[in-house]
């Protein structure tokens, strides 16, 4: 019964315990559940630990080998489009200080043509 106990605290640690109490449908299949459970892991719940850190073990493996795989694969990415990618960025670059140039440029021309006269005010027109 002490196991059974104990595998209900940790079920109403995953599911919410107010759903358990609300809902007694669910309640009582979680309490029936932990008692199957309790006697079929009676006695070995040490193996049930150690089959928890083995489970524990191989995700934390499985986590470096797909981390390897993934800075693979940004590198080879970046050796395949890196240059690609710089010289794009570089054009992106003289074009904008292009576009700004012709602004400044442009406003410049404006204030001249203000200050000589021969500019129309904004409020002006209408």
């Amino acid at each position: 019964l002490g196991d059974a106990v104990g595998v209900f605290y940790l079920v109403s640690e995953v599911i919410d315990v107010t759903m358990l109490i609300e809902n007694w449908k669910i309640g009582l299949g979680v309490g029936a559940a932990s008692i199957f459970a309790a006697w079929l892991v009676k006695g070995w719940w040490f193996w049930v630990l150690v089959v928890e850190v083995v489970a524990a073990l191989v995700v934390l493996i499985a986590l470096i080998v797909a981390s390897g795989l993934m800075t693979l694969w940004i590198d080879n990415v970046r050796l395949q489009h890196g240059d690609k990618v710089k010289d794009w960025r570089n054009k992106m670059r003289k074009e904008r200080k292009a576009l700004r140039d012709e602004i400044a440029d442009l406003k410049k021309k404006v204030q001249d043509c203000e200050r000589n006269g021969n500019g129309v005010a904004v409020g002006s027109q209408r």
